[in-house]
C-alpha cells in the first residue's frame, strides 16, 4: 500500500482532503494534457502531409503520424501536469509546516556558523603572518644591500678582482679549446684517449 492510503496521524482530515485534491488536479490535468497534445500531434502531421502534397516537406509516412502523436501527448501531458502542479502547490505550504519542531540554535552557533568564524579567525592570522613577513623581508633587504654596499665600497680592489677573475676564464678556456674543444660528452676527453695517452 502506498503512503497515500497510510496518511501520518500528525495531519488531519482537511490536510488529507487538501494533498488529494492536489494529486487529483495533477492527474487530471496530466491526462488533458495527453489529449490536447496527442491531438495537436495529429494536427501537425496532418499539415505536414497537406505540405508534403504540395512538395515543401517530404518523408512523412505512418511512422511520422505515430511519433507525431506519441510526442505530443507526451509533451501535452508534462506540461499540463507541471503546470496545474506549479498552481496548486500554494495550498500545500501549510501542510509542510505540520509537525515541524523548532529546535533552537546551539550557544555557541551552528556547525556553520562555527566554521565560518574559525576561517575568519585562520585569514586574518594569515594576513597578520604575510605583513610580518614583508617587514622581515624589507629589514634583511635593507641588510644585504648594506653588505653589497659596504663590499663594494674599495673600487680599486674589485676592479682588480675582477681582472684576476677575466684572465684566469681565459686561460681555462684556452686549455679547454687545446685539449680538443667544449664537448658534451665526458668533457671532450675519452677514457681509452688518456690510456693510449693521445689527447
Amino acid at each position: 500500500m502506498t503512503r497515500a492510503f497510510t496518511p501520518p496521524d500528525t495531519l488531519s482530515k482537511d490536510d488529507i482532503r487538501t494533498i488529494a485534491d492536489v494529486r487529483r488536479d495533477i492527474w487530471t490535468n496530466a491526462f488533458w494534457g495527453l489529449g490536447v497534445g496527442s491531438l495537436s500531434g495529429a494536427a501537425a502531421h496532418g499539415l505536414g502531409q497537406l505540405a508534403q502534397t504540395r512538395g515543401i516537406v517530404r518523408g512523412l509516412n505512418r511512422n511520422t503520424a505515430f511519433l507525431s502523436v506519441l510526442g505530443g501527448g507526451a509533451l501535452g501531458s508534462f506540461l499540463m501536469a507541471t503546470a496545474a502542479g506549479k498552481n496548486q502547490v500554494h495550498n500545500l505550504h501549510p501542510i509542510f509546516e505540520v509537525g515541524k519542531k523548532e529546535i533552537p540554535p546551539p550557544r555557541d552557533g551552528t556547525p556553520y556558523q562555527r566554521a565560518l568564524q574559525a576561517a575568519q579567525e585562520n585569514y586574518f592570522d594569515a594576513g597578520k603572518q604575510r605583513q610580518q613577513q614583508q617587514e622581515r623581508d624589507v629589514v634583511s633587504t635593507a641588510r644585504q644591500q648594506a653588505v653589497v654596499s659596504s663590499a663594494y665600497a674599495d673600487d680599486d680592489f674589485n676592479i682588480h678582482k675582477r681582472r684576476l677573475n677575466r684572465v684566469m676564464r681565459r686561460k681555462t678556456l684556452q686549455s679547454t679549446f687545446e685539449r680538443g674543444g667544449l664537448s658534451d660528452s665526458h668533457g671532450g676527453s675519452w677514457v681509452e684517449d688518456e690510456r693510449s695517452g693521445r689527447h
